[in-house]
């Protein structure tokens, strides 16, 4: 099973939990970090020793005051909040955790607890609700991991040594290069490429009125010096399926087919502003490769894409874009 844009790691931990082999790849390395550290699975030695990490962290919180508060810089202001130094102690703490699978979790714990303080705020959270959210994410993280490692065994992936997961960072559009001992060997991809022109934010938080900052990489040491484009296949800010966007998606999709077994399945969940004609350039695109829609299609199964935050709101006369399901067959020859 192959997810190209593993993004925050569904794919990898549903296809593990039913016994499956996964690989995923992404460009960013906060999505390879998420996707490793949600669906890599866990000892129970390593969750207890999460577990008690996390306990005592929030016994520090309970009286933590830093001496000096460490400064926020954003979109040229910095700023202090007694947040921030509270994230910066946690995640400092979490990285010293000696056992890595330990140590991923707790990561991902502080990561998720500064999202929560963060993103899509207009003020910071106060202290006390830091403390609550590290509180509750840690609780429901050691209870989810004990769900999955049950999924896990009885679904005959017992064997630990075995890693059935691999994450590899690199461009989707190379994926058959990294990737030369699998193909023709693949028999399912699940994934859910970049939406064109459609604004979501996927190496980015909000904050400030919907000022942007790359928050989620600092916190992690991860380099991110590339614009938002970068991660998008193109700017967000287009209502057409852009030839850049359908360049790259044809060099990723034909990657994508030389992995394949023929008779292989791509299922995508992908979104566009507006239905002038996109989803017909889709499926043209997706036949141009070497694919064929599975019939019957069913065009009910769809959402209105989640967390655009402000962009909703406060753009006049913004539609809301539907996700929908794309299903296709590697043509048998």
């Amino acid at each position: 099973m192959l997810d190209p844009f593993c993004g925050g790691g569904t794919t990898a931990v549903e296809g593990i939990a039913l016994g499956r082999n996964v690989v995923c790849s992404d460009i960013s390395p906060l999505a390879c970090f998420v996707t490793k550290a949600k669906a890599t699975r866990i000892s129970v030695s390593s969750l207890e020793e999460f577990s008690l990490w996390h306990q005592k962290e929030i016994d520090i919180l309970e009286n933590y005051r830093p001496k000096n508060r460490k400064p926020l810089k954003l979109n040229g202001r910095v700023y202090s909040p007694l947040t921030y130094s509270n994230i910066l102690k946690l995640m400092r703490d979490a990285k010293s955790i000696a056992d890595p699978s330990a140590r991923r979790l707790a990561q991902l714990v502080v990561l998720n607890a500064a999202k929560g303080s963060f993103d899509g705020r207009s003020k910071y959270s106060p202290r006390y609700l830091v403390k609550k959210t590290f509180q509750r994410l840690g609780d429901v993280t050691i209870e989810c991991m004990r769900e999955y490692i049950d999924s896990i065994n009885e679904n005959g992936v017992k064997d630990i040594s075995k890693k059935p997961l691999r994450v590899i960072q690199c461009d989707a559009k190379k994926i058959a290069k990294r990737l030369p001992a699998y193909k023709n060997k693949i028999s399912l991809v699940v994934t859910s490429p970049p939406y064109p022109g459609v604004h979501v934010l996927y190496n980015r938080w909000q904050l400030h009125g919907r000022k942007e900052t790359d928050l989620p990489f600092r916190l992690l040491c991860f380099s991110n010096t590339f614009p938002a484009s970068f991660y998008t296949m193109g700017a967000r800010n287009s209502h057409s399926i852009k030839e850049s966007y359908t360049r790259n998606m044809e060099s990723v999709l034909t990657s994508i087919h030389e992995l394949l077994v023929p008779g292989g399945i791509v299922a995508q969940v992908i979104a566009f502003p507006k239905n002038n004609g996109h989803f017909q350039d889709y499926e043209r695109l997706m036949k141009k490769v070497g694919f064929e829609s599975i019939e019957p299609r069913v065009p009910t199964v769809k959402r209105h894409v989640p967390n655009r935050k402000w962009y909703t709101q406060v753009v006049a006369g913004n539609r809301q874009p539907f996700e929908h399901i794309f299903i296709h067959q590697k043509l048998k020859r």
